[in-house]
C-alpha cells in the first residue's frame, strides 16, 4: 500500500504562545536524542460515519484547552491524517480543519488502492507514520476516529515523555456511540471545542457502556468474557480494570524503524522498545481518559465463559506477548467523583485473586502442558514463535545496541527459531499429531487412575490423622490423639502449639480440637553448635516470641541432637510466664512421623530429668505398647523401602496395585496382634513416644546429672541399620 501526500492543504501558523512554564533546554536535549523532537498525532480514518464522527466529535475534543493548545513547540510536531481522496475532501473543507491546521502542523496523506482489510489498512497507515516519525526524531501518538479524549491528556502526554517515559499505555472503555455523542455535544460543545474533565466524561460513559464493555466484567452479565480486559465493578461510579491489551496512545521507540507484524497494540512495543523499564500505565482516569465510541451493533462472540480461570488462560497463551502479561498486573481506577479507599481496596484484592490464579495457570511447565493440555502447548510455541521471528527481524538494530552479538549468536538465534516453526509444522502432520493425541489420552487415563488409586488407598487407609484399622499405625495414632485432647484440656486455653500442621501430627492433631496458634522453632547461626541460638518464632509472622508472654506452650519435639533439647528447654522458658505450664512430645524409638534422618530418640525418664533442670513435672503419658512399637518400626522400615524407589511412578503404582489386598488383610491381623500384645506388657518399658507436662518454676534446679541415662542410643542405630 502507498501513500502521498494531498496538495493544497491548509498551511500553519506558529501561535503566540506566554509563559508555557517548560525550560527552553528540553529542546537542546531533544535534539541530542534524550528526549523526542516532537510528537507525531496519526489519525487513519475514511468512511461516511467515520468522518463525521471524527469531524464532530473526535477533533472537537482535541481541541479543548489542555489537549493540542496546551502543547509546548507544536512548531516541531505534526498532525497526520490518513484518509482516502472522496473523504480528505470533506475534511479539508470543514472548519474543525481549520481550527486545527491553526495549531499545528497538518499533513494528509492519501490511501492508494483499494481498503479490503481494515485493520491491515490501519496497521500500514500506522507504520507510514512511524517511519515520519523516526525520520524526525520524534515520538508517534496513534489516536483512531472513535477515540474521545478528557481536557488536559495531551498535556499529560507531554509532561510524561519529557519526563523520560517511552511507552504510555492507556485503556479505552468502549461506549454506545449515538447516546455518547449527544451526550458530549449537549453538555460540552462550546465554539467547536468539546473540554469535558475526566470525571465528566467517565459520567457519560457509566451511562452508556457498549455491549462488549459489558462483555469485559469477569462475572457480571451473562454474554461471554473479552479476556483482553477484565473489569469491576466498584459501587456505582467506578470500574476497576486489570487489562492484558492497553493501548499503547505514545512511544518512542529505542529500536527505529522496527519491523513488526500485527498492529500497534500487539506486537510493536515488543519491538521497539524492549526494555519496559520506561513503560507507563496510566492508573486513575483523572490523570488521563479516553473512550471508544461505537455502533450498538458491533459486537462479535469469543466462546470464552464469564469467571473462567481456565478459558482467559488459554486465550492468553497465544494472545498476551511477554509484554502484555506485565500490564495484567497493573490495577486501574475509572471513576467519576470520590470514591472510599476500603472499597478500592477490597475489589482490588479480589481481582488480585484472580489474576494471580490466571498466572499460575499461565506459568505451567511445556512439558505438564504436553502432558494435559496439548491446546495450550501448541497455542504457546506458536507465540513464542511469533516473539522469535519478531526478535530476529529486529535483531540489526540489536545488533548496533549491543555490539558483542555475534554472527554466531544470530545464526544460533535463527536455528532455534527454525527448531520452533518447524516444531508447530510437525503438530499438522497427521501421523504425528495421532500419535499425540494418544500419548494424551494415555497421560489423561495415568493422572485419571492414579488419581482414584489415592482416593482408594485414602478410603482404605484413611488419613495420615485419622487413620483406619488397616493402617499400621492406627494404634499409635490413636492413643496419641486421646492424649493430645486430654493434655490440651489440662493446658490454659490460649495454648501455643509449637509444630508445623503442615507435618507435626500433635500439631494438626491440635489444629482438629479449634487451636489457632502455631509457632516453630528457628536456630540462628552460622552452623556453629557453640553459635547457635533456637527462637520460638510465630508460624505466621516469623517474629520471635516475647520473654513471658505465654501461659502455656505444648511442643512436638524433633530432635536432631541432645543440645537442641538444651536450647529447647532454655527456650521454652523464656518464653513462659511464671507457673506458665508446658507439655513436650518426644519420640521414643523410630517411626513414620520422624522428619529428620538423623533424628534422636530420648526416654522417659531422661526427659524428665532434662526438663527438672527448668521445670517442674506434674505428669507424664506414654503412647503404645510393645505390640504398638513393634508396628512403628515395622513401618518405618517399610518407608524406607519404598523409598529406595524415588519417584518411580510407574514401580510404585505397579507395587501398590499388587502389595493392597495383602496389606489391607496383614494390616487389620497385625493390629489386632498389637493389641493383644499391649495388653501383655505390664512392664511399662515399650512405648513409642512420651508426653510430659511441666510447670515454670522460679527457681529451678541445677543438677544436670544423668539427663541423657534413658536415651537407649545404641537401640536406635541398630533400628536404622536395620532399615538401611
Amino acid at each position: 500500500m502507498s501513500f502521498r501526500e494531498m496538495p493544497e492543504t491548509i498551511g500553519y501558523q506558529k501561535p503566540l504562545r506566554v509563559g508555557s512554564g517548560i525550560d527552553e533546554r528540553q529542546s537542546e536535549r531533544a535534539v541530542m536524542g534524550m528526549q523526542p523532537s516532537g510528537l507525531y498525532f496519526m489519525t487513519p480514518v475514511w468512511g461516511e460515519a467515520y468522518t463525521g464522527l471524527f469531524l464532530d466529535v473526535v477533533i472537537p475534543s482535541q481541541l479543548a484547552p489542555g489537549n493540542l493548545p496546551g502543547l509546548y513547540d507544536t512548531e516541531r510536531c505534526r498532525y497526520l491524517i490518513f484518509t482516502t481522496l472522496q473523504d480528505a475532501n470533506v475534511i479539508t473543507a470543514s472548519p474543525q480543519y481549520r481550527a486545527l491546521s491553526n495549531i499545528i502542523p497538518v499533513q494528509v496523506l492519501l490511501i492508494d488502492g483499494e481498503i479490503k482489510a481494515p485493520h491491515n489498512t490501519m496497521s500500514e497507515c500506522f507504520r507510514q507514520g512511524i517511519a515520519m516519525a523516526d525520520e524526525a526524531n520524534a515520538a508517534s501518538i496513534f489516536l483512531t476516529p472513535d477515540l474521545v479524549f478528557s481536557d488536559g491528556s495531551f498535556r499529560t502526554l507531554q509532561r510524561l515523555v519529557i519526563q523520560g517515559r517511552r511507552v504510555i499505555y492507556i485503556t479505552g472503555i468502549r461506549l454506545i456511540k449515538q447516546p455518547a455523542v449527544s451526550a458530549l455535544r449537549d453538555k460540552f460543545l462550546r465554539g467547536g471545542v468539546i473540554a469535558a474533565e475526566p470525571n465528566d466524561l467517565m459520567d457519560i460513559a457509566l451511562r452508556n457502556l457498549h455491549p462488549l464493555a459489558y462483555s469485559s466484567f469477569w462475572e457480571e452479565g451473562e454474554e461471554d468474557l473479552i479476556p483482553a480486559n477484565l473489569y469491576w465493578r466498584v459501587g456505582s461510579k467506578g470500574i476497576l480494570a486489570r487489562c492484558f491489551h492497553l493501548h499503547p496512545v505514545l512511544v518512542y521507540p529505542e529500536v527505529k524503524r522496527a519491523v513488526f507484524f500485527g498492529t500497534v497494540d500487539d506486537d510493536y512495543v515488543l519491538a521497539s522498545c524492549p526494555d519496559a523499564m520506561n513503560d507507563y500505565v496510566v492508573r486513575d482516569s483523572d490523570e488521563l481518559l479516553a473512550v471508544e465510541l461505537s455502533e450498538l451493533g458491533h459486537f462479535f462472540l469469543t466462546g470464552m465463559r464469564k469467571g473462567s480461570f481456565a478459558d482467559v488462560a488459554f486465550w492468553a497463551e497465544m494472545a498476551a506477548n511477554s509484554r502484555h502479561r506485565t500490564l495484567i498486573d497493573v490495577p486501574i481506577r475509572l471513576h467519576c467523583g470520590k470514591i472510599q479507599e476500603d472499597d478500592w481496596r477490597e475489589v482490588e484484592r479480589t481481582a488480585d485473586r484472580i489474576v494471580v490464579e490466571i498466572s499460575s495457570l499461565l506459568c505451567r511447565s511445556s512439558v505438564g502442558l504436553l502432558m494435559s493440555n496439548r491446546r495450550m502447548l501448541e497455542r504457546r510455541l506458536v507465540r513464542l514463535a511469533q516473539e522469535k521471528r519478531l526478535q530476529l527481524e529486529n535483531h540489526s538494530s540489536e545488533t548496533l545496541a549491543h555490539p558483542q552479538r555475534t554472527t554466531l549468536q544470530i545464526k544460533a538465534s535463527a536455528l532455534r527459531l527454525s527448531c520452533i516453526k518447524l516444531s508447530t509444522r510437525l503438530f499438522q502432520v497427521g501421523p504425528i499429531r495421532l500419535f499425540f493425541l494418544l500419548f494424551d489420552a494415555y497421560c489423561k487415563a495415568a493422572r485419571k487412575c492414579w488419581q482414584a488409586l489415592i482416593f482408594v488407598r485414602t478410603l482404605i487407609y484413611g488419613a495420615s490423622w485419622r487413620p483406619t484399622p488397616f493402617n499400621l499405625s492406627w494404634i499409635y495414632i490413636r492413643q496419641l490423639s486421646k492424649d493430645v485432647v486430654k493434655v490440651l484440656a489440662g493446658l490454659d486455653s490460649d495454648v501455643v502449639i509449637c509444630g508445623d500442621p503442615a507435618h507435626s501430627m500433635v500439631a494438626r492433631l491440635s489444629a482438629n480440637q479449634g487451636v489457632t496458634r502455631f509457632a516453630v522453632i528457628n536456630v540462628n547461626g552460622d552452623g556453629d553448635v557453640s553459635s547457635r541460638r533456637a527462637r520460638l518464632c510465630d508460624l505466621i509472622t516469623g517474629k520471635p516470641l516475647s520473654d513471658a508472654s505465654v501461659r502455656s506452650v505444648l511442643v512436638d519435639a524433633s530432635l536432631r541432637g541432645h543440645e537442641d533439647f538444651r536450647e529447647l528447654l532454655e527456650e521454652l522458658s523464656r518464653v513462659l510466664k511464671d507457673g506458665g505450664q508446658v507439655a513436650i512430645k518426644v519420640d521414643r524409638i523410630p517411626n513414620t512421623q520422624n522428619r529428620f534422618a538423623n533424628e534422636i530418640f530420648m526416654s522417659l525418664s531422661a526427659v524428665c530429668d532434662a526438663a527438672k533442670t527448668k521445670f517442674e513435672v506434674l505428669g507424664r503419658r506414654r503412647q503404645g505398647g510393645i505390640g504398638t512399637s513393634l508396628l512403628a518400626i515395622l513401618g518405618f522400615y517399610r518407608r524406607a523401602q519404598i523409598g529406595q524407589f524415588g519417584g518411580s511412578f510407574f514401580t510404585v503404582f505397579v507395587l501398590t496395585l499388587i502389595f493392597m489386598p495383602v496389606e489391607i488383610v496383614l494390616g487389620l491381623t497385625l493390629n489386632l496382634l498389637a493389641i493383644l500384645l499391649n495388653k501383655l506388657d505390664t512392664t511399662g518399658r515399650n512405648y513409642v513416644s512420651c508426653i510430659v507436662i511441666a510447670r515454670k518454676v522460679t527457681k529451678p534446679t541445677d543438677s544436670v546429672h544423668g539427663i541423657y541415662e534413658g536415651c537407649d542410643r545404641s537401640r536406635a542405630e541398630t533400628i536404622r541399620r536395620l532399615s538401611a
